[in-house]
């Protein structure tokens, strides 16, 4: 009787194992096979990355105004570490790594003045499909990312008010309408310029919205400011403004040094 007894016992107790076992919430066994944090990882801000063990290398950059700028000036491309020592914290959803950032001066937040390490904490969710790194959330891709968006471009049609138009295309630009002040016309009867003439030219991008380049201007005697004497080449420097439809053209040495266009 007690041998009887003691063998349904142990029936019990390996019954209640096996439920126990099955009534385990199925989380905990996905949050275990999920916990690897290799694989492609997107964030809102536009950097992705391909986590592979230790390290991370960019795949896509952030098209913020500072990583255009640090991307400009070389300091970093895709395809450059952007995590590395990644580390496990024990058996949790932590790794200790270190990260890659722009320096910047709090006076000029969008120029990039260099690169840097800095350490930080990766803190998956529990179900594996986001990361926190510092304040950036990055989510778990099975594809490949979207392109970055394009960085803003002067190429088009430009219109200044008192009567040039002229269009931008790479390094130069060139006239599609002259302006019909008296000095200009001037110029254009006695052949100096003409439709299709540059007059912008050397265009090379120097930050996210400036560039350098040369103006053409009209030369003319001071004691006849409406009669041209041939054209001359000046300096300018150019800027973009942030919603891409007005350019603004300086040119030290002109009578009118600031010259501004609408995108047309």
């Amino acid at each position: 009787m007690e041998e009887f007894c003691m063998k349904n016992f142990r029936k019990i107790v390996i019954l209640a194992v096996v439920v126990i076992a099955l009534a385990m919430p199925a989380g905990d066994l996905s949050a275990q096979s999920t916990s690897s944090l290799d694989g492609i990882w997107q964030a809102n801000n536009g950097h992705a990355v391909t986590i592979n063990g230790a390290s991370a290398v960019s795949i896509q950059l952030s098209s913020g105004a500072l990583w255009r700028n640090a991307i400009s000036k070389g300091y970093v491309k895709v395809g450059d570490p952007i995590f590395r020592n990644i580390v496990r914290v024990s058996n949790s959803l932590q790794w200790s790594c270190q990260e890659l950032t722009v320096e910047f001066r709090s006076s000029s937040p969008t120029v990039a003045t260099g690169v840097r390490w800095e350490d930080r904490t990766i803190t998956m969710s529990t179900n594996g499909q986001s990361i926190q790194v510092g304040n950036t959330t990055y989510y778990r891709s099975n594809s490949q990312p979207a392109a970055p968006a394009a960085a803003p471009s002067i190429n088009g049609v430009w219109e200044a008010y008192w009567g040039h138009t002229i269009s931008v295309n790479g390094n130069t630009a060139v006239y599609t309408e002259i302006s019909v002040q008296t000095r200009w016309q001037d110029a254009v009867l006695k052949r100096y310029i003409k439709v299709g003439d540059q007059k912008l030219r050397n265009l090379v991008k120097t930050g996210d919205l400036t560039w350098t380049g040369q103006d053409l201007d009209i030369a003319y005697e001071t004691f006849a400011p409406d009669v041209a004497t041939g054209v001359i080449w000046k300096d300018c420097t150019i800027t973009l403004s942030a919603d891409a439809q007005t350019l603004t053209v300086v040119t030290i040495g002109k009578d009118y040094p600031v010259v501004s266009y609408t995108r047309r």
